[in-house]
């Protein structure tokens, strides 16, 4: 198994955002001493460079795309590129259908059409709301707020989608800090959501 994480600072603080942690179960990583590792896009035939390269790149996405809207539609592609090349592999991971949670449904889920809620809702959650935060806290938790239901549309499109789990798996943590110090009717509204979202966590603030 692999474990990959990545954090971007928030603008104006010390704090740190969690952008992905996330467990892959579907990996096979055969390495020779010695062996040569150099990474072409355009030809991959190692499954260790591949790995490797996908997490590099999606990492790039979601950070690009906590900046701006779509803006990390280039390094997605380039996800999608590398599953498409390795979908001749015989190693699990890279299929489709295989799982709804493996690196092919991961990426086919950032760029479906119906759940690009998701990726909206990740530009405002951090660029217009934890980067408020700082010189406005009630306006940046505002915006988080609002847009927190376009995960409703997202499990709409796909109930399966691994992308509720790319975002409770960073955020759970900060979501009951963000919420922490609210009113009781806010918090309760929060948890509601939350809680009809992700029903296997606890959502007490």
């Amino acid at each position: 198994s692999l474990t990959v994480q990545a954090r971007r600072p928030v603008y104006n603080a010390s704090y740190q955002t969690i952008l992905l942690n996330w467990r892959d179960d579907e990996v096979n990583l055969p390495y020779q001493e010695g062996q040569n590792l150099n990474y072409n896009e355009f030809n991959l035939d190692n499954e260790l460079i591949a790995v490797v390269a996908y997490y590099s790149y999606l990492i790039l996405a979601l950070d690009f795309e906590s900046f701006g809207q779509h803006g990390g539609e280039a390094y997605l592609r380039r996800c999608e590129n590398i599953v498409s090349q390795m979908q001749a592999a015989d190693s699990r991971g890279w299929k489709a259908f295989d799982s709804k949670s493996n690196r092919h449904a991961l990426i086919s889920a950032l760029l479906e059409q119906s759940q690009q809620g998701f990726r909206e809702l990740w530009y405002t959650y951090h660029r217009q709301g934890l980067d408020a935060m700082a010189q406005a806290v009630d306006k940046g938790r505002k915006q988080i707020s609002d847009a927190l239901p376009l995960l409703k549309e997202v499990r709409s499109a796909d109930p399966m989608t691994p992308l509720l789990n790319i975002f409770v798996n960073a955020k759970q943590d900060e979501l009951k800090n963000i919420y922490s110090k609210t009113s009781r009717q806010e918090q309760k509204s929060i948890s509601d959501l939350l809680s009809d979202l992700f029903p296997t966590y606890r959502w007490e603030f």
